[in-house]
């Protein structure tokens, strides 16, 4: 009953934390959007199977992974992707780690060639190796170990990912024809509200000294005894 508890525990830190619809990779004391979880198949019996996703830090894209395992143990700082083309996309650049739950999780900055590669091709196995945490009172152990993808279309989810914050991000540009100082942005706010016949005892036009889109929430208080 403990282990399941603590795969449950384990899957929900590591990806489905949804915000606002959105999908939050979290480890240590950073959270980055992401693409879905990938679960591609362990090559041993002797290991477990590897989570795979793809996040976003600003404008960098990241390479996520994790897996369990009952040691103490963080991903090393390099990785191999291996695409079906036949390409080799090795990721040297370890951006952060962690242990928790008995899974180790760690995040790579993906260069924008190794970007356009993982866009033309689905990803076929990935090799990683895990090992001792340097801190720790034990002899440093490294085991080196690969997954390989069931058939998950890669190329598919990682392009509608980019492609998707891409839209996101874009949203916040302005047209040729949007206003250009926050004076002329505030001349166009206004408010107006229907509550059968009753008048508002305080109705304030909204400050609106920000470009960019968004959500804006108002809360409406009435009084039953005053009309």
């Amino acid at each position: 009953m403990k282990k399941i508890l603590n795969i449950v525990i384990a899957l929900i830190l590591f990806n489905h934390t949804i915000l606002n619809g959105q999908n939050l990779f979290i480890i240590g004391e950073n959270s980055y959007p992401c693409s879905e979880i990938m679960t591609f198949k362990s090559n041993s019996d002797k290991s477990n199977d590897l989570n795979v996703l793809f996040a976003k830090d600003r404008n960098t894209v990241l390479f996520a992974v994790a897996t369990e395992n009952d040691l103490n143990v963080i991903f090393s700082n390099k990785i191999n992707i291996y695409l079906k083309d036949g390409t080799v996309i090795k990721c040297n650049n370890k951006k952060t780690d962690d242990y928790v739950d008995n899974q180790a999780k760690a995040a790579y900055i993906l260069t924008n060639d190794q970007v356009n590669k993982l866009k033309n091709s689905d990803i076929h196995t990935v090799r990683y190796t895990l090992q001792t945490i340097p801190e720790d009172n034990m002899n440093f152990i490294e085991w080196n170990w690969s997954a390989s993808n069931p058939g998950i279309p890669t190329k598919v989810i990682f392009t509608e990912f980019i492609e998707k914050k891409a839209q996101k991000s874009g949203k916040n540009s302005l047209p040729d024809h949007a206003p250009k100082s926050a004076s002329k942005v505030n001349s166009l706010a206004n408010t107006n509200y229907n509550l059968s016949g009753r008048k508002a005892i305080y109705l304030p036009n909204p400050v609106y000294n920000n470009l960019s889109e968004g959500m804006v929430v108002v809360e409406i208080t009435v009084d039953k005894n005053v009309m």
